[in-house]
């Protein structure tokens, strides 16, 4: 008061942010800032612990209308009357990211649910004016409301109605009958008095007990007849045989020994393609016997070879030459041999002399990595023992042991022998 009875005016400044809301306990809600401009951000709590009017951006609220993204952030407008923090009434207003928007309010221990308004509210009217479809496409007289529509079907059933009461005694009297010249009951056997034509490519179908229908007789586009299906087996019954064009159809009971049918092929395969016992056959491929082969004549011929079994002796033959006979008694003959050692992983062209299976042996041999002509005694030492050779370019014996002739052995070495020597015994050193 400035003592003329007049008072000076002085304005007060200060921010927003500065401004504090305090319930009636002197507790901080937030700053005028957050309530009214920015939104006080508010996160995993229930939306019901919200009870300042104000603006508020949320996340992770719980109680929230189903199949809002409560993981993003939402808007929610709260309107509140009543004592700060302890209002009568409670007006909730939410707005997701695609602008659908929901409402729900709270009176005492009493809320209503969620309602939705906004895009989501306009997706619905749009759903629903596309299911209802457009008025000028309907076809009653009445196309300005769907209830005009309505009333005008029920005006015709009810009219509808009225005509079959007054018609009830024919149709009692109708379904009653059993027959009639021009009509079938479904109900009961019927008797048809004359011929059915079926035109239009049409045909009979037989309706299952689950409702599917699958045919029985029908006349195709070509013209061509079609009986049964393939869902459905088809028997056909009759005396005698089944003629197709009055040609007899074979079946497993007519076929068979004495029925004179011709097969002209054989599981798909020509004639060609078997061996005839009483001709000469040629085999292309190559056949597995797992019994073995009985001969009734004494040779198998391939090419220019034979092998021909005699009453004594069995002889493979080329060209006409006798290249090897072995004779009932196991001994061999042949005109010549050449023992080359070119089979998979041989090192050595041998033969060898055995008097029995436990016998080593003693051997004629040659080998790539010693080409002269050896005579081995494999029952000598560990692994045999070399009695002499010929060199592959040379016509000289050598001896790697004493020679004995007549009984009388030549030893050719430098030192004297020791022990008993034989009577003329000689040696050279």
């Amino acid at each position: 008061m400035n003592g003329s009875l007049n008072y000076d005016t002085y304005h007060y400044e200060t921010s927003q942010g500065q401004v504090v809301v305090l319930d009636k306990n002197k507790n901080k809600l937030g700053t005028l800032d957050e309530t009214l401009f920015t939104g006080k951000l508010v996160e995993n709590v229930s939306f019901k612990t919200i009870k300042l009017g104000g603006l508020y951006r949320i996340r992770n609220l719980t109680g929230l209308p189903s199949g809002v993204p409560s993981d993003k952030i939402l808007i929610l407008s709260v309107k509140a009357i009543g004592e700060i923090n302890a209002p009568e009434v409670i007006n909730y207003q939410l707005i997701d990211q695609a602008g659908s928007i929901y409402n729900k309010t709270i009176v005492g221990p009493i809320e209503s649910a969620w309602s939705s308004g906004g895009t989501g509210l306009q997706s619905t009217v749009n759903s629903i004016v596309n299911d209802l479809g457009n008025k000028a496409s309907l076809t009653t007289t009445n196309k300005t409301s769907a209830v005009l529509a309505i009333n005008e079907l029920n005006t015709n059933i009810n009219s509808v109605n009225t005509a079959l009461n007054n018609h009830k005694a024919d149709y009692t009297t109708f379904k009653n009958h059993t027959h009639d010249d021009r009509y079938l009951r479904t109900d009961t056997v019927s008797v048809l008095k004359s011929t059915v034509d079926v035109e239009g490519n049409g045909g009979f179908n037989y309706k299952r007990t689950n409702g599917t229908k699958v045919n029985m007789l029908k006349v195709m586009p070509s013209g061509s007849i079609e009986i049964g299906n393939n869902e459905s087996p088809l028997n056909i019954h009759g005396s005698n045989d089944l003629l197709h064009n009055g040609k007899k159809i074979w079946t497993e009971v007519n076929d068979g020994s004495g029925s004179g049918l011709d097969a002209d092929k054989l599981d798909g395969l020509e004639a060609s393609a078997f061996a005839r016992k009483s001709t000469a056959n040629t085999f292309t491929g190559v056949q597995t016997f797992t019994n073995g082969v009985n001969l009734s004549d004494t040779s198998i011929s391939w090419g220019n070879g034979r092998l021909t079994f005699g009453s004594t002796s069995a002889i493979f033959s080329h060209s006409g030459k006798n290249l090897l006979s072995i004779g009932s008694n196991g001994n061999h003959t042949f005109p010549t041999a050449d023992l080359i050692a070119n089979y998979s992983g041989g090192t050595e062209a041998k033969i060898n002399f055995k008097t029995s299976a436990g016998d080593k042996g003693v051997a004629f041999l040659r080998s790539t990595g010693n080409t002269a002509l050896r005579l081995f005694n494999y029952n000598v030492g560990t692994s045999g023992t070399e009695v002499f050779k010929i060199g592959a370019s040379s016509d000289i014996v050598e001896f790697n042991k004493e020679i004995q002739i007549s009984g009388r052995k030549l030893y050719l070495q430098t030192a004297s022998p020791s022990g008993v020597i034989p009577e003329g015994s000689i040696w050279i050193y």
